[in-house]
């Protein structure tokens, strides 16, 4: 049996649901290589790879199956939308067992297969990111009323747009469920009414609220833009290879995203790294210093980290070398 501590640098899953043309997918073209497996043709408008044919259930499993054995150079698969995967498989059931619909099942039978049947896919999808992938569900909004027993009204409340059967399913499988909206705010007037103002600013809601529901395993935290350097540094391990540019020019490129400040953007990927690995800034420091098997000394005896140059630091958080730098203190740790 072998037990291990620490957090574990790995590919993640998330789910970004919201209303029609918030941006969901626009947003999604953004994170690192996506393929969007485009169930409803929401990504016409989009100049991103994309798998069209994807009209049955049995070809959306297959083609998971498929990017699990060679996932064709890309890094991010979008599933676009969670919604429409469930009414390709609430077809595929009724034409199995020869049914009009899922009422037609004797004894609630129909919506146990729908849960069996989708949790299926989750399970491939979970095998899709432990082989490496990024994985991204995007997913409607709807609006549900609801009453609280020790108070008089309701309040409108979003959630997904699915069934009750397969919204419990996917909010459990995924690291992050976040809910993308238009920001509003409520003015007050000289006659004390409200009017809502603003909705033009779309954000991220990362935490439950009163009014949707939302949660992350990843530390985000309050309202963010909805921009995918809001959440660059849980989906971005390293920063790729660009082309040399003149130091006026100088960015670092993010996934699709560019980063105008190389220094900005090294520092997260190291400190993202960090924070995965449960790597302290004084062990850091320290290694970089010459407490690492060389002696070799990155910095000074006054400087940190953040001293580093925007190279150095993208070198250092880089996979193959960052697993080396932790092993490294971990092992110092347990003398």
């Amino acid at each position: 049996m072998q037990i291990k501590t620490g957090k574990i640098m790995r590919s993640q899953r998330g789910v970004i649901y919201g209303c029609e043309g918030v941006g969901k997918s626009t947003f999604a073209s953004k994170f690192p290589k996506p393929l969007f497996a485009d169930l409803e043709g929401g990504t016409a408008h989009l100049d991103v790879p994309r798998i069209s044919d994807l009209n049955t259930w049995e070809t959306l499993l297959s083609c998971i199956n498929e990017l699990i054995a060679d996932k064709q150079g890309f890094k991010t698969f979008v599933l676009d939308t969670a919604d429409w995967a469930e009414r390709l498989c609430i077809e595929f059931l009724c034409k199995k067992y020869k049914k009009t619909g899922l009422e037609d099942f004797n004894y609630g039978k129909g919506y146990q297969y729908l849960a069996e049947e989708y949790a299926r896919m989750l399970a491939n999808l979970s095998k899709l990111q432990n082989s490496g992938m990024h994985v991204l569900v995007l997913a409607h909004s709807t609006i549900r009323k609801l009453e609280l027993p020790e108070e008089n009204g309701t309040y409108d409340h979003y959630e997904l747009k699915c069934s009750k059967t397969v919204s419990p399913l996917i909010k459990e499988w995924a690291d992050g469920l976040l809910f993308a909206n238009y920001r509003t705010f409520i003015q007050a007037s000289a006659s004390g009414k409200g009017k809502a103002v603003g909705g033009k600013e779309r954000v991220l809601y990362t935490e439950h609220t009163a009014f949707c529901d939302a949660k992350n395993r990843w530390g985000l935290t309050g309202v963010l833009p909805l921009t995918f350097e809001s959440v660059a540094g849980v989906f971005c391990s390293k920063l790729p290879k660009t082309s040399k540019i003149s130091n006026e020019e100088e960015s670092q490129t993010w996934g699709n995203v560019e980063i105008s400040d190389p220094k900005k953007a090294g520092l997260t990927l190291l400190e993202t790294a960090m924070e995965f690995s449960a790597v302290s800034p004084d062990e850091l420091n320290a290694y970089l210093r010459g407490n690492n098997p060389k002696g070799k000394k990155f910095i000074s005896d006054s400087q940190t980290y953040k001293d580093l140059e925007p190279s150095v630091l993208a070198k250092i958080a880089e996979e193959k070398n960052w697993e080396k730098v932790e092993a490294y203190i971990s092992e110092r740790r347990a003398k």
